[in-house]
């Protein structure tokens, strides 16, 4: 066998509607989907949407490239064939998970975040390098805790422990 040839599918996509004229895609444009259906067992079966990945442009294209972001949607219980968003990998590599209730986690390169219950005075996790050292931060929309250098009140410490209460320092130390 030759692993020079291998089978693939490919979704090409042109800005132009006539067969054999290229015009460039524009940000937010469907480059391609692959959709995957079943059938539910209503008195009159019906077939549904379960799930599907979907490539969108998520940058202007440029003279090499068009950035592209693949979006994971599945069906639920109660949604009736319209699968909802799950999960992102946008241009940058940033893969973004979403949960209905729970809220938002997303991996970059060299952090992590988590918004949890963002509709219901949750909080933000976040595992990344604070004031160029590894850090974590946990926020709860009025207070924020870091480790490493230890801040209340503010987002930015600038000794191992720092505390600000209405935008005022009320004390610093070490």
């Amino acid at each position: 066998t030759s692993e020079g040839h291998q089978p693939r599918m490919v979704f090409q996509k042109s800005g132009n509607a006539t067969v054999g004229t290229l015009t460039p895609t524009e940000v937010d444009e469907n480059l391609g989907v692959i959709e995957f259906y079943g059938v539910n067992n209503a008195g009159t079966p019906a077939i549904k949407l379960g799930a599907y990945i979907l490539c969108e442009q998520d940058a202007a294209k440029d003279a090499t490239a068009v950035p592209s972001r693949l979006i994971f949607a599945t069906s639920d219980a109660d949604d009736d064939g319209t699968p909802t968003e799950r999960m992102r990998i946008d241009d940058a590599g940033i893969v973004q998970v979403k949960h209905p209730t729970e809220g938002i986690f997303r991996v970059y390169r060299d952090a992590i975040y988590s918004e949890f219950a963002q509709n219901s005075g949750g909080g933000v996790i976040t595992l990344d390098k604070v004031n160029g050292d590894a850090g974590i931060q946990l926020n709860s929309y009025s207070n924020s805790f870091f480790l490493n250098n230890v801040s209340i009140g503010t987002d930015t410490p600038v000794t191992a422990l720092d505390i600000h209460s209405g935008g005022v320092e009320v004390a610093a130390a070490f």
